[in-house]
């Protein structure tokens, strides 16, 4: 559907956002959608503690802290 593509590709503008280091865009256009893609809600979360710690050499690489 209609809704479902416009899902994906702002998903894949945020993700593309996210790994060049574009936390606070990415950010929001993950929250845009969070409400209907659960990877969109953990992202959303992951930009918030990247953007509060910010990385000093960020590499796109998201090492997982917890379970």
């Amino acid at each position: 559907t209609a809704e479902k593509q416009n899902i994906l590709d702002k998903f894949n503008h945020a993700l593309k956002l996210f790994y060049e280091g574009n936390f606070k865009q990415a950010k929001n256009l993950f929250a845009e959608i969070a409400a209907k893609d659960a990877a969109a809600r953990a992202y959303v979360l992951k930009c918030e503690e990247l953007i509060t710690q910010p990385p000093t050499n960020w590499q796109g690489v998201w090492v997982v802290t917890q379970k």
